[in-house]
């Protein structure tokens, strides 16, 4: 007899990739605030990607990355409708863009 196991993702037992370490190289409030809504982007895609053969995990899961994308919609169009100050908008996406090149 043939015996199948299925494991559950290693990811769901882990916190998203965030905390201390993604926001210790921001140098603004609102480029931590980015870096941390990446990490969930980031995580929930890997979610996502873990629960393919799970239809209502799979939903839950696209569902918080469209929240994690709502979130830095709205952190951008902020960001690009502030006239007065581009420093901000020059901490998040200027320099070197770390935050943004891998994906």
């Amino acid at each position: 007899a043939l015996l199948l196991l299925i494991a559950p993702c290693p990811l769901f037992a882990r916190q998203p990739p965030f905390g201390p370490m993604a926001v210790a190289d921001a140098p603004d409030p609102a480029a931590a605030r980015f870096s941390v809504m990446l990490g969930h982007i980031e995580y929930g895609l890997a979610l996502v990607d873990c629960s393919k053969d799970q239809t209502v995990k799979q939903r839950r899961a696209e569902l918080e990355v469209m929240h994690s994308l709502e979130s830095a919609r709205d952190l951008m169009e902020k960001l690009l409708h502030d006239q007065s100050d581009r420093s901000q908008l020059i901490a998040v996406f200027g320099g070197v863009c770390t935050r943004i090149a891998r994906y």
